[in-house]
């Protein structure tokens, strides 16, 4: 018994360089992903679009920036909570190129939720399901355009 104790122990010591290294490389952190999400979107001319505050000492502008558009249309006051998870980043998308784009640079690394009008009482786009999450906010496409001859909107 005792051997097999001490071979346990070995077999642990000896595996335990390679797990700690197969654990640091498995998700990337919020920072990481935000950061990918970022450069993605300015990559693709979207300058409209905020990030949650990193961190205490970031500009104060910022943050409120991004409070201000989290909370506008919230409805449903215990979403706002501070102890409720809050989404990476929220983006206004003006046209549907940019809608494409965002939802593109998200690329699995995070839930889109897309808000229009915060009607959901359930707060289908701000509540956190367990996964990280990014609000595209569908205010700004507020037009149709049709082309009679195609019969396209």
């Amino acid at each position: 018994m005792a051997a097999n104790t001490l071979f346990l122990h070995s077999l642990v010591l000896l595996c335990s360089p390679f797990l700690h290294i197969h654990t640091s490389l498995s998700l990337p952190t919020t920072t990481d992903i935000q950061f990918l999400l970022s450069s993605c979107l300015l990559q693709n001319q979207i300058h409209n679009f905020t990030t949650f505050p990193s961190s205490t000492t970031e500009d104060p502008t910022t943050t409120t920036s991004f409070y201000n558009l989290l909370d506008y249309s919230i409805q449903n006051l215990r979403f706002q909570g501070p102890a409720i998870p809050k989404p990476l980043a929220v983006m206004l998308s003006s046209t549907t190129e940019q809608l494409v784009a965002a939802v593109t640079c998200c690329g699995g690394k995070a839930e889109v939720r897309a808000r229009c009008g915060g009607h959901s009482y359930e707060g289908a786009s701000s509540a956190w399901y367990g996964r990280e999450f990014v609000i595209v906010d569908l205010m700004r496409l507020n037009a149709v355009s049709v082309d009679s001859g195609s019969e396209m909107t």
